[in-house]
C-alpha cells in the first residue's frame, strides 16, 4: 500500500487525460494542475491548505467532488493558464484592500471567463463560486436584455462577508457595447444592474454590500 502525507505538494503534469484517484490525500499543502491535455478530472474532495497552481489545463470538479482552498491571503491561487471547472470553494479574510481571483469557467480553452472579488471586507468566509453557460434570461429596471451566461457566489460556512465589488473577465468585452453587470437573488429571476466600469475584456461593477 502507498501512503501519501497530506503535508505534500502534489501536481499533476501529464499529457493525456488524468484523474486525481483514491491515492490523493483528502487534504494537501500544495496542488498543481499543469497537463497539456486539458484535462484533469477531480475523483474526490480535496483541500489545498497553501496553494492552488494553475500552470495549464482544466481541473473537472463537482459538488461531490469539491475542490477547497483554505489558506485565506490572495496569492494561495495563482494562474499561469487554465482554469477550474467547475466549483472552487475559497476561504478569504479581507481588510477592505485584498483583490480575490476565481479562476473558474465552463467552457473549452482559452475562452476566458473569470470573476475576481475587489476590496474585500471579510472574515473566514468560504466563498462557492461557479460559473454557469446559462440560466438567466429576464431583467428589471435600466437593462432590456441579458446574455444567459452567469456566474453564482454563495458564502457557504458561518463567516461573515460584508463588501465587495466584482470584476468580470471575458472575451469580448469593450465600452462600444455599454455593457452592464446585472445580479439576481435566484439564478433564474429578474436581474437589476449593479453599474459596470468598462475596459477591454473587463468589466468591474459598483461596490456591493450584503
Amino acid at each position: 500500500a502507498k501512503n501519501f502525507d497530506t503535508n505534500c505538494s502534489f501536481e499533476f503534469n501529464g499529457t493525456n487525460p488524468q484523474s486525481t484517484g483514491s491515492l490523493l490525500p483528502e487534504t494537501v499543502k500544495n496542488l498543481t494542475i499543469n497537463n497539456s491535455m486539458w484535462a484533469v478530472t477531480l475523483s474526490a474532495p480535496v483541500t489545498v491548505t497553501n496553494n492552488l497552481t494553475l500552470t495549464s489545463g482544466a481541473i473537472t470538479t463537482t459538488t461531490t467532488n469539491l475542490l477547497t482552498v483554505t489558506n485565506t491571503v490572495p496569492t494561495a491561487i495563482t494562474r499561469t493558464s487554465g482554469y477550474v471547472n467547475g466549483p472552487l470553494d475559497w476561504k478569504i479574510t479581507g481588510t477592505g484592500s485584498e483583490d480575490f481571483l476565481f479562476p473558474i469557467s465552463d467552457f473549452p480553452e482559452g475562452y476566458q471567463k473569470f470573476i475576481m472579488l475587489n476590496k474585500v471586507n471579510a472574515l473566514d468566509a468560504v466563498i462557492r463560486a461557479e460559473c454557469f453557460s446559462g440560466g438567466a434570461s429576464t431583467v428589471t429596471g435600466v437593462l432590456t436584455k441579458i446574455h444567459p451566461r452567469n456566474w453564482k457566489l454563495t458564502n457557504v460556512n458561518s463567516g461573515t462577508f460584508t463588501s465587495a465589488s466584482f470584476t468580470l473577465y471575458e472575451n469580448g468585452l469593450n465600452s462600444a457595447n455599454k455593457n452592464l453587470i446585472g445580479k439576481s437573488e435566484l439564478q433564474a429571476g429578474d436581474y437589476s444592474t449593479i453599474g459596470g466600469t468598462i475596459g477591454t475584456g473587463v468589466i468591474t461593477s459598483d461596490v456591493q454590500t450584503s
